[in-house]
């Protein structure tokens, strides 16, 4: 895991595990703001559910579903927004995690829908026998 910023590293955060035998690896660049312990959360959501459905299975059914996947990282965003509002806060502080949690949910929702529609419209021209063009898949 690396998870400060440094000179020409490169930005976000990412989960690697797709080598079968190996640990997950993560990059985060964490600058000790909420978003980057939920990017901690879910990344670690990520890196838990590929260990244990490499644990749990065999090299050839044991990767997932990009919806699969978003499973294990939103629930630790929830799990991280839980303990935040039952904490003693001001009531400024719980609007900000209430509204990142309203955020989070949008986001995903939409996000993992579009990514739904992309590959379904994707595969629907290549069973048709049609070139994936950037005019036909935008």
């Amino acid at each position: 895991m690396h998870v400060y910023p440094q000179q020409g590293k490169a930005p976000g955060a990412y989960m690697y595990g797709a080598i079968y035998d190996v640990h997950p690896y993560l990059l985060l660049n964490f600058n000790g703001e909420y978003e980057d312990v939920s990017t901690f959360a879910h990344e670690w959501g990520h890196a838990i559910h590929t260990m244990l459905s490499k644990r749990a299975n065999p090299y050839e059914t044991s990767s997932y579903a990009t919806f699969t996947a978003e499973i294990a990282s939103t629930t630790n965003e929830v799990l991280l927004q839980e303990h935040m509002l039952a904490q003693d806060i001001s009531d400024n502080e719980r609007l900000f995690y209430l509204g990142t949690a309203l955020e989070a949910v949008r986001g995903t929702f939409f996000r993992q829908v579009m990514f739904a529609e992309f590959e379904l419209k994707i595969h629907e021209l290549v069973e048709q026998g049609e070139a994936l063009t950037g005019d036909r898949i935008e």
